[in-house]
């Protein structure tokens, strides 16, 4: 379970009421203890790790766009009063004394040619691995909101060039055996997230817990598959219908289940690591589509060639 959808640490009693009645209701349910992530930017962390660690949180992901304080604010919006970096330095050495899994989400983001965060990558991988967090995610953005009404995607190219950066730094690390510190990269491609070079298998299908595991609800109760895919998938709205009806009987939700196969031009395509990978979404933005049961017509591989 991951609670999203705006920033906890400004709510931290409404966040760990819900954590905490998960926890409660698992218990009830079954013996075993359930995995509560919390995605954040920092904001008040320090002040309610306990808190959040009593209620039964025991993940955290932290955003991180840059090691330089500067461009991670430019990026996220952040006021110029605060130091997005010391404030994640002090957040992670929190958790980590309250023995939480923690780690870094690094949003990889392009505005124009010239403005991005590639080069950003490693530095934010020798941070993560100074502070010794369980993990590293670099994660592609995906065009929603404003992105997606201002044109910005990211091409086949920029995603080669954002997993070689992975890669180098990953081949330095392999070298330099006492800098790894335990820290687990997980990236854009088997390859990055593997640690050794593996393709897609060619059977794999598309692969996504939207619909099946989990769903989105925003502050105003409107329901979606993923918030990667809000505004264009709304399945109804837990203030007019419950949610299990939703859950069950949504033709959006149904739709969901159903985006798994793929044809076998896709499958076995050398780019798709660096195009869709196994994402109905990524698909979405892509193509207007969220099944590849059908070579695209727009499809970047093929017209490259």
């Amino acid at each position: 379970m991951v609670p999203l959808g705006g920033e906890p640490g400004l709510t931290p009693e409404k966040t760990a009421a819900i954590a905490s009645f998960i926890t409660r209701y698992t218990a009830h349910c079954s013996a075993e203890q359930p995995l509560i992530a919390l995605d954040t930017n920092g904001t008040n962390f320090v002040k309610n790790a306990e808190l959040f660690k009593k209620s039964g949180i025991n993940t955290i992901q932290f955003s991180l766009s840059s090691s330089i304080a500067a461009v991670d604010r430019y990026f996220r919006g952040i006021p110029l009063d605060i130091n997005p970096v010391r404030l994640i330095k002090e957040a992670i050495a929190k958790a980590k004394s309250l023995n939480m899994h923690c780690g870094i989400n690094m949003v990889v983001w392009k505005e124009t040619e010239g403005l991005n965060n590639f080069d950003d990558i490693e530095e934010v991988i020798d941070l993560a691995c100074t502070l010794n967090t369980d993990f590293i995610r670099i994660t592609p953005f995906v065009a929603v909101g404003s992105a997606a009404r201002n044109g910005t995607n990211l091409s086949i190219d920029d995603m080669k060039y954002i997993a070689s950066k992975i890669s180098h730094k990953r081949y330095i690390m392999d070298i330099k055996m006492d800098d790894i510190a335990g820290t687990k990269i997980i990236g854009i491609s088997p390859e990055d997230s593997m640690g050794k070079n593996r393709e897609i298998p060619c059977d794999l299908p598309l692969i996504c817990r939207a619909g099946t595991c989990f769903l989105h609800i925003d502050s105003f109760g409107y329901v979606y598959p993923c918030a990667l895919v809000v505004p264009d998938f709304c399945a109804g709205n837990v203030r007019q219908s419950d949610i299990e009806e939703v859950w069950r009987r949504s033709p959006v939700m149904q739709e969901w289940r159903t985006v798994f196969d793929i044809c076998e031009e896709c499958a076995r395509c050398s780019q798709r690591d660096y195009c869709v990978s196994v994402c109905p979404a990524h698909a979405w933005f892509k193509f207007k589509r969220i099944d590849l049961k059908e070579r695209p017509a727009e499809c970047p591989a093929v017209n490259a060639g």
